[in-house]
């Protein structure tokens, strides 16, 4: 599994979750478990490239999709937060629909962009 963390690993401490991504071959495992260390340390930010980072080894790691809009919303980054739903909206309107449910974001949907956002990822994912 070259970098991988392996399954139980998620005790890991910080420096060794950098070091295992610091690898040339660290996998989408080993950036996810560190990007989850980040969002647990509240490192919003950095959680939210790492995550990024698991997308691009693994386009369509659910789990990261639904962890990276997590991030982005406690990071109260509304804009980007709205851009990322957008492009999720488009590509999967389930789980967009999903993530519009969950409370860290119910506080965006007072805003008339979230809420039409989330009402059309809801269309969408029931066609």
């Amino acid at each position: 599994l070259g970098g991988a963390v392996a399954p139980g690993q998620g005790d890991m401490q910080l420096s060794d979750l950098e070091r295992a991504i610091a690898r040339s071959d660290a996998d989408a495992s080993a950036w996810f478990a560190y990007a989850a260390k980040l969002q647990g340390l509240n490192h919003y930010d950095s959680a939210a490239l790492a995550y990024q980072r698991v997308l691009e080894l693994e386009p369509y790691h659910r789990q990261a999709k639904l962890q990276a809009a997590i991030v982005l919303a406690q990071l109260g980054d509304a804009p980007r937060f709205l851009a990322y739903l957008s492009d999720l909206t488009l590509a999967d309107p389930k789980l967009a629909d999903d993530i519009f449910r969950r409370p860290e974001t119910q506080a965006y949907l007072a805003q008339p962009a979230f809420s039409a956002m989330a009402r059309e990822a809801r269309s969408q994912a029931m066609d």
